[in-house]
């Protein structure tokens, strides 16, 4: 009973942040948000085996190394297989096992503040800029990361407090480093916070302080360095290099710094994206609100500094501890030098933000000391974190989807890419009309960003208008950024569509040139007759094609047709001989009742290969619901000879052919041989006609 009762408020917070997070659970995979990369187009996660696990630490994914959140997306998928859900539902475990590991920790930095402890756990439980990272799948490694991160750090804090054991738990401190590095390289700041647990615990100067750490930061400098060589894959470092002065990456820095204090302690219009300022006419400046932010975190900074100097030397120790932790931990992200997408993101704060409410949590433990204030700090702080609940659990539902994450994204920003996005997901949906709604919108706001361009004109030209998509494609080749390669291949199939071969070898070399494992290989080898040359990268694209058939696959299990034909439409512009797409779309097309354009397709497989039974007996029963029985028998009876089959299904279908083409003697002798050779079902086919 006195255990329940230690442990019931940790329960209860736990079962708020169980309620709040719960709708994320009913989330979607965020294709063109990372989930596709991360899971959906990844063989490595979908075929687990010693390859896939050896690639896991020899891979950047996303940009990204994050081993040990690989593997458990590929555990996952091998039970599971694709199943949002299950993602979905690991990471709210997980974050939950975090809030346990966070409140184990605190009681161990605050033993006598037992509602200050209280305060922080159930702030990063449940705040809202933490439903980022439970709603999307592919933070899992940020989680992860966290747990460990809480690990080695109470591992550290027995080493620290402890008489006994300390060598054990500084094995301990070192393992869980170890993990931490491997699922996330935002962990690389570990060492410093243990220097920070040091100063806290006021362990004295000495050698073995810095010796005993060697090793850690020899992990960070590593990992780190396979960070920045990760970013390379995405090229996004130099995006912005010069894009910014000086004074203005200053004020970028500032504002950003000020932001996650505010939107800490005041969260509003949250969303997934915060995009860069983006500067639309030569000259242009960023304007008031990013120049002045150096001086409101300066103004800040005087604030917490006039605290430290009023407080007592207790106090100034765990003050420093909140403010050391949240600088460290968020200084690897204030984006002086730009290297993502967004200049800000909700994520970002997942570990931050405990250093944020340590600060403002002794504030109001202080406060609540006076007798005069008392009532009125636990009224505040218990309102606050109701409210904070609500908006957590009404943040939660944007999860759900595309649609609603970027609609909500659209509602609070100015930025083009969520309304690019949105576009991409109508189109994906098949609603064309509404993605060019979103595509011109988004044109509106910045006529600059070329990607928006791109995607217009895959929409137009889905339309029917390749003039005007022509148009758009060569608005990107022209401005020299973004989907440059993608734009040439476009005009090239356009150009193949005019006749205009020359045009097209042309337009297929340049997108070669700018992405040497294009689509324009295979349009190239075709058009040209080439054997297939390449090389290695024509291997890599190979390889992608493949991606894209497993995916139409497991489409097809889910019974998903429509986007498993999408897909198999795509890998036919790639390359418009692969037979193995050519008999799946011909069978999607079957089971779909259309028998006429399946049979086109089947034609075009048997063109490719003749002898292939797959694509003979799929055109044959296609033949027989058109009911040109005639044609259906002559399939059929090509397996039979040329091929040979002991199958004795194929002799029974063949019977029904030659039934429906009043051929009874025929079919009774296909009957009798079906039945010879075990299919079952012929037996009754057989009294029925034949007896």
């Amino acid at each position: 009973m006195p255990n329940v009762k230690k442990h019931f408020p940790l329960l209860v917070i736990l079962l708020v942040a169980f309620i709040v997070y719960w709708p994320v659970t009913n989330g979607e995979y965020i294709a063109g948000w990372d989930d596709d990369q991360q899971i959906l187009n990844n063989e490595d996660v979908k075929n687990l085996s010693w390859q896939s696990i050896k690639n896991y630490f020899t891979t950047y994914y996303v940009a990204s190394y994050q081993p040990l959140a690989s593997l458990s997306f590929g555990i996952e998928y091998s039970l599971f297989g694709e199943n949002a859900f299950v993602h979905h539902f690991t990471n709210l475990l997980l974050h939950l096992l975090n809030v346990v590991l966070l409140s184990w920790l605190m009681t161990r930095l605050f033993p006598e503040k037992r509602l200050l402890v209280l305060f922080v756990t159930a702030i990063f439980a449940f705040h809202p800029l933490q439903t980022e990272v439970v709603g999307w799948i592919s933070t899992r490694s940020t989680l992860m990361y966290s747990g460990f991160f809480f690990l080695s750090c109470i591992s550290y804090i027995s080493y620290l407090t402890k008489d006994t054991g300390k060598t054990k738990n500084l094995i301990f401190c070192a393992f869980f480093f170890i993990l931490s590095l491997f699922t996330k390289s935002a962990s690389v700041t570990l060492p410093i916070v243990l220097l920070l647990l040091d100063y806290y615990y006021k362990r004295g100067f000495s050698w073995r302080l810095i010796l005993e750490k060697i090793p850690l930061f020899m992990g960070s400098v590593a990992i780190g360095l396979a960070s920045i060589d990760s970013r390379k894959v995405v090229d996004s470092i130099g995006s912005f290099s010069d894009y910014y002065s000086f004074f203005e990456k200053v004020g970028l820095s500032s504002y950003t710094l000020v932001l996650y204090f505010w939107k800490s302690i005041a969260p509003s219009k949250l969303m997934t994206y915060y995009g860069y300022p983006m500067k639309l006419e030569e000259g242009e400046g960023l304007g008031m609100l990013y120049m002045l932010s150096p001086l409101g975190l300066a103004l800040l900074l005087l604030a917490l500094w006039w605290v430290y100097k009023k407080s007592s030397p207790k106090f100034r120790r765990q003050w420093v501890l909140g403010l050391a932790f949240f600088a460290v931990n968020i200084g690897l992200v204030i984006n002086f030098t730009p290297f993502g997408p967004t200049m800000w993101a909700e994520r970002y704060m997942y570990l931050p933000i405990l250093g944020i409410f340590i600060c403002l949590g002794l504030l109001l433990y202080e406060l609540s000391k006076m007798a005069i204030m008392k009532n009125a700090v636990y009224s505040v702080v218990v309102l606050a974190l109701l409210f904070f609940a609500y908006q957590s659990r009404a943040q939660s539902y944007i999860w759900e989807g595309r649609v609603s994450l970027w609609t909500n994204a659209i509602q609070h920003t100015n930025a083009v890419y969520p309304w690019m996005e949105l576009g991409n997901e109508y189109q994906r949906l098949g609603d064309i009309d509404k993605a060019i709604e979103f595509y011109n919108g988004g044109v509106s706001l910045n006529p600059f960003y070329t990607k928006v361009y791109y995607y217009r004109g895959m929409a137009i030209k889905t339309k029917g208008d390749k003039a005007y998509a022509k148009i758009d494609f060569e608005r990107v080749i022209k401005s020299g950024g973004d989907k440059k390669a993608e734009a040439f291949y476009e005009r090239g199939l356009l150009y193949e569509d005019l006749n205009m071969m020359d045009s097209a070898l042309v337009d297929y070399d340049s997108a070669i040139y700018y992405d040497e494992v294009s689509p324009a290989i295979f349009r190239k080898n075709y058009l040209t007759g080439a054997s297939g040359s390449g090389g290695s990268n024509q291997g890599v694209l190979v390889q992608r094609v493949m991606g894209m058939l497993s995916k139409s696959d497991s489409l097809m299990k889910a019974g998903n047709l429509p986007e498993a034909l999408q897909i198999l439409d795509g890998v036919l512009l790639i390359n418009p001989q692969m037979e193995r797409a050519l008999v799946t779309k011909g069978l999607i097309l079957s089971n779909q009742g259309d028998f006429q354009t399946a049979l086109g397709v089947f034609d075009q497989a048997i063109e490719i290969n003749g002898k292939n039974q797959q694509s003979r007996l799929s055109r044959a029963f296609a033949l027989s619901q058109t009911r040109d029985f005639q044609k259906s028998i002559e399939d059929y009876s090509y397996v039979v000879d040329s091929i040979g089959t002991t199958d004795g299904e194929v002799f029974y279908f063949r019977a029904i052919a030659y039934l429906n083409n009043r051929q009874k003697q025929e079919a009774c002798t296909d009957l009798d041989k079906s039945v010879s050779l075990g299919y079952a079902a012929a037996n009754q086919l057989k009294a029925q006609q034949c007896n």
